[in-house]
Parts: structure tokens; C-alpha cells; sequence
């Protein structure tokens, strides 16, 4: 069964990963603009419209947090829902990146399995 097409800007620095990702994303009927760093995703924000933002937690230059902080200043992604994605995170992060925008759900599922 397929999903309702979205457009998606997924921002991750590993090639492989992205690659990965991309297509599993546009197999599924998806739009997806890549982008391997940060800074690349928030000067492709300015012409690209995601519906769904992924982000890597882990970039060599900017994190996640502040790569977010720069793409909300795009009024068309103020309200962008945004997923961080990665490999490693203990509940700690966790909670750190659900302070920065991600779903209350995700913190409370982490603070409970932190307890």
C-alpha cells in the first residue's frame, strides 16, 4: 500500500546513508532534495518547499540543532514538522534535540526509557 506522496529535504552528511535513504524515500512515491551538509539544506530551503524535514544529529560542521534554528527562519518552514535521524543517541540527546523542536512524544518516550 502507498503512501500520499510528500516532499521531503533529508540532510545528511554520510553519501551512503543518503543515498539509502532517498531511494527507499522515492521508491515510496516520495519528492526528496538531498543535501549533504547544513549550510546546503538551509540555501536549498529558500527555493525548495519539504512537507517533512529529516535531519542527521551527528554533521561534521553544523549540528542538527543549529542547522534547524537556521532553516526556522524560513517563515514556509517555521511550522515544517522535522525529523532527526541517526545511527547513535542515548536518552540524554535525546531529550536535548525534543527541546530544540521535535515531538513531546519523543522526549517522554525517552525519558521513561532512561529511568
Amino acid at each position: 500500500m502507498m503512501t500520499a506522496a510528500h516532499t521531503i529535504l533529508y540532510v545528511d552528511d554520510d553519501a551512503a546513508l543518503r543515498a539509502a535513504g532517498k531511494l527507499a524515500l522515492e521508491v515510496d512515491g516520495h519528492q526528496v532534495r538531498d543535501c549533504r551538509s547544513g549550510h546546503a539544506a538551509v540555501l536549498a530551503a529558500d527555493q525548495f518547499h519539504p512537507d517533512v524535514i529529516l535531519l542527521d544529529l551527528v554533521a561534521p560542521y553544523r549540528n542538527a540543532i543549529a542547522t534547524l534554528a537556521l532553516l526556522r527562519v524560513c517563515p514556509h518552514l517555521a511550522h515544517t514538522p522535522v525529523m532527526f535521524v541517526t545511527a547513535r543517541v542515548s536518552p540524554v540527546a535525546v531529550l536535548e534535540y525534543a527541546a530544540a523542536d521535535a515531538r513531546r512524544a519523543c522526549a517522554d518516550r525517552a525519558a521513561r526509557s532512561a529511568q
